[in-house]
């Protein structure tokens, strides 16, 4: 009976120097308490300190959980704060000042969510520092493209139809409206910005625009004279152009306009332009001869010698565009991109 004893507790220490100190930490040592509704059994302390702490002092993880059908490591906070910052169901923090790439949270999946949140009246994911949020998407090979950050809107109240609709991203600036402030910027994997977003509404884009639906050609609210808003739309033209017009005079059946130094740097004066003109009054007719890169004559038919007003219209092609006229449309339409990012 003797060596039997001595054997339970020849095997209880064992199994205690396998555990390690650290599993049987005096922090960790806590009453039993009352069965947790997600966790199970709970184990309750008072202490001001965790309640659980566990510290590698190599080069391992300090604490690693695993579940096979169910969460590896789940947080929750009973605490009802009343004010923000309130308290966290899982905290991370990044205690080095060494380096600024560690991570207070860092998640990983191989198919599924790398950080999830979610939250039925609150914030799902709330992050603040010089990156409050980062998202990175890596391309996976064929038609598979990964996400940076991907959000989903709420279900929309009142059909969308007020201003109580409930948007799937917001960008938020603590400056004042028009400062200046970035709210967002697109990069390349290079680091150069290929586009962002700054606080007071100026998109700016190094790309091409390709919009779709019953405004793709652009509509613009217009404020008329009594107050009252209006929808304008956009022309469209067959291929680019740059236009200038105003208004020359002719004298004695002759007149010259010289082309604006502005609007001259800025077309391609290999290519020639277009004059369109409107009289002012009667005449014989007027048309344009002597078109030059620094302007063009106008002259009365049937050598007329009228002296009078006219418009102008002048319409070119831009320095530093070579479209094609109606070229073919490729998409990488708004739909394949989504598909593909899935």
């Amino acid at each position: 009976m003797t060596a039997i004893r001595l054997r339970v507790a020849l095997l209880f220490i064992a199994a205690f120097s396998i555990a390690g100190a650290g599993v049987f930490s005096i922090e960790r040592a806590h009453a039993a308490g009352t069965k947790h509704p997600i966790t199970g059994p709970d184990t309750t302390c008072t202490n001001t300190k965790p309640c659980f702490r566990e510290k590698n002092l190599g080069t391992g993880i300090g604490v690693g959980g695993i579940g096979t059908q169910a969460d590896g490591v789940v947080g929750e906070t009973d605490f009802n704060s009343t004010s923000p910052p309130g308290m966290s169901g899982v905290l991370g923090k990044d205690a080095s000042a060494r380096s600024p790439w560690n991570n207070g949270v860092f998640g990983t999946s191989v198919r599924g969510t790398g950080v999830s949140g979610a939250s039925s009246k609150g914030v799902g994911v709330s992050g603040q520092g010089l990156e409050g949020v980062k998202g990175t998407g890596n391309y996976l090979g064929g038609s598979l493209f990964g996400v940076g950050v991907y959000a989903v809107g709420g279900t929309p109240v009142n059909n969308c139809g007020g201003a109580l609709c409930l948007p799937v991203l917001i960008a938020q600036s603590v400056f004042p409206s028009g400062s200046g402030v970035t709210v967002f910027v697109g990069e390349d994997n290079s680091g150069n910005v290929f586009a962002y977003l700054d606080d007071g509404g100026n998109l700016h884009l190094s790309g091409k625009i390709y919009t779709g639906g019953s405004c793709s050609t652009g509509c613009v609210a217009t404020k008329t004279a009594t107050g009252r808003q209006v929808v304008a739309y956009a022309p469209r033209e067959t291929a680019p152009t740059m236009e200038d017009f105003g208004t020359g005079i002719m004298t004695s059946g002759r007149g010259f306009v010289r082309l604006d130094a502005s609007f001259e740097q800025v077309i391609d004066r290999r290519s020639g332009y277009y004059v369109f003109l409107t009289p002012h009054g009667d005449s014989h007719g007027l048309y344009v001869t002597g078109e030059s890169s620094t302007g063009f004559v106008v002259r009365e038919n049937s050598n007329g010698t009228d002296s009078l007003m006219f418009d102008y219209r002048i319409v070119a092609k831009p320095y530093d565009m070579a479209e094609q006229r109606l070229p073919r449309y490729a998409p990488h339409s708004l739909g394949t991109l989504t598909s593909k990012m899935k």
